[in-house]
């Protein structure tokens, strides 16, 4: 790749993510749910729905569409939803992003992200062991 195609990847990328956010800010249930200090499992996966549905469709873009890795933006959705949520449900998330890639046979996105989301999450609970989170 040359670095015209790097910089326009990254730019269109964060395009993407700009534009995943700024849909989300908008939805009243999807700001009550974020907000929330203590949420039930069914609000947790609903958050998740929100969060993996576009993101999700963003990674079958990348299959459909040659030299479009732009869309593709699952590793840093995984380390934001084990920051966020916690290693369990960040992994689950690593799994329904990973599902599209798997189906394409690229096999080593679903140990990746379930890996990568269990450090994540992982940093998250020593942090707060620490006192420097709650």
């Amino acid at each position: 790749m040359t670095d015209r195609l790097i910089w326009i990847t990254l730019l269109v990328k964060l395009g993407v993510v700009a534009s995943v956010a700024s849909i989300l800010a908008r939805v009243v249930t999807f700001r009550r749910l974020f907000f929330a200090e203590r949420r039930t499992a069914r609000q947790t996966i609903a958050l998740l729905a929100f969060f993996l549905v576009p993101l999700t469709l963003g990674v079958w873009v990348r299959f459909w569409v040659p030299n479009f890795f732009a869309a593709d933006i699952s590793f840093a959705t995984v380390v934001l939803l084990g920051l966020l949520l916690g290693p369990r449900w960040a992994m689950l998330g690593g799994v329904v992003l990973s599902l599209p890639a798997v189906y394409h046979r690229e096999y080593l996105a679903l140990p990746f992200n379930m890996a990568l989301a269990l450090a994540s999450g992982m940093r998250v609970g020593s942090m707060a062991r620490v006192g420097v989170i709650k």
